[in-house]
C-alpha cells in the first residue's frame, strides 16, 4: 500500500499543481469587475467551467512533469511546476480571444451582409431613361472628355462590344465599356449612385467629372460604365445598366461594401418601344 501511494504522488502532486494554475487565472478574472466596481454583488463563476480547465490543465501538466517529479532529485521544484503550468491558461486564453474576435469579425459581416440585402429595393419609375451627352453637361465643345481622360481618337467597329484607342499607355481608363443588353424583358435596371433636381447643378458637374476619371473598388468584381439619364425630371448619374434585377442587386451590394462614399439606387425603368 505505501509502495503504490509512493509510485501515485508524483502523479497526484504535478496534477493538483497543474489544476490549481488552471483555475487561478480563471476565476481572477471572474471577481476583477467585483474588485474594480464593490457594488457588483455576486459575481458569476462558471463552476463547470473552471472545474473542465482545471481538469484540463492539470493532466496536462501532469503528462509534462510526472516522470521528472518522480525522480529522486526532480530538476524542478513545485514553484517551476506551478509558474511553467500557468503558461498554460495564457496560452488557452489567446486562443479563446482569437477566435472569438473571428467570430465576432464573421458575424459583423453577415449582419452587415442582411441589412444590405434588406435595403435594396427597386424604384419602379413611369418616365422613361433618357441618356444625356456627358460632354454638354461639363462644358459643351470646349471639354475635350477623350482627351481629360487620356484617350486618343474613339473609334467605333460596327457592334463591338468596347470602344478602345490602340494606345501604347496602358491605363486603366483606356476603355470605354459598351455593355451589350439583350432584351427579354419590358424594363431594365440601372444603378445610379448620385441624384441632382438640375442638370445645371455645379455638384453633378464635379460629381460627374470625378466618376469618370475615378476607377471605383467595386470596378474589380462588376464593370464600371458611367452615364447620365434623365428620369422623370431628376438627374441620375448611373454606375452601370442590366438587363435583368439580380445583377444590379449585385452592383448594389458591391458598391455599398467596396465603396461606401456612394450612395446607389436601383432603378427599374421601361424600355422605349
Amino acid at each position: 500500500m505505501t509502495q503504490w501511494k509512493t509510485a501515485a504522488w508524483p502523479g497526484v502532486k504535478t496534477f493538483s499543481i497543474g489544476a490549481v494554475a488552471g483555475v487561478a487565472p480563471f476565476l481572477f478574472m471572474c471577481i476583477v469587475p467585483c474588485l474594480i466596481q464593490p457594488d457588483l454583488k455576486n459575481p458569476t463563476i462558471p463552476t463547470l467551467a473552471l472545474c473542465l480547465a482545471g481538469l484540463l490543465v492539470g493532466a496536462i501538466t501532469m503528462i509534462l512533469f510526472v516522470k521528472d517529479a518522480a525522480m529522486e532529485t526532480p530538476k524542478h521544484t513545485n514553484k517551476d511546476i506551478f509558474f511553467y503550468a500557468l503558461g498554460i491558461p495564457a496560452l488557452l486564453i489567446g486562443m479563446i480571444n482569437s477566435i472569438s474576435k473571428d467570430l465576432d469579425l464573421q458575424s459583423e459581416k453577415t449582419k452587415a451582409s442582411e441589412v444590405i440585402n434588406e435595403q435594396v429595393a427597386e424604384k419602379t419609375t413611369e418616365g422613361e431613361a433618357n441618356p444625356l451627352d456627358a460632354n454638354a453637361i461639363l462644358g459643351g465643345e470646349a471639354f475635350n472628355l477623350h482627351e481629360w481622360l487620356g484617350i486618343g481618337t474613339a473609334y467605333a467597329a460596327g457592334d463591338a462590344d468596347e470602344i478602345s484607342e490602340p494606345d501604347s499607355r496602358q491605363s486603366t481608363r483606356s476603355k470605354l465599356i459598351r455593355p451589350k443588353i439583350k432584351v427579354k424583358s419590358d424594363y431594365r435596371y440601372l444603378v445610379s449612385i448620385a441624384q441632382f433636381d438640375s442638370k445645371s447643378d455645379p455638384v453633378l458637374r464635379e460629381k460627374l467629372k470625378q466618376y469618370l476619371g475615378q476607377t471605383f473598388n467595386t470596378a474589380k468584381y462588376t464593370p464600371q460604365n458611367i452615364q447620365v439619364y434623365e428620369i422623370d425630371g431628376k438627374y441620375h448619374i448611373v454606375y452601370s445598366e442590366h438587363s435583368k434585377s439580380e445583377e444590379a442587386e449585385k452592383a448594389y451590394k458591391l458598391l455599398r461594401i467596396n465603396d461606401p462614399d456612394v450612395s446607389p439606387l436601383v432603378l427599374k425603368v421601361p424600355i422605349k418601344k
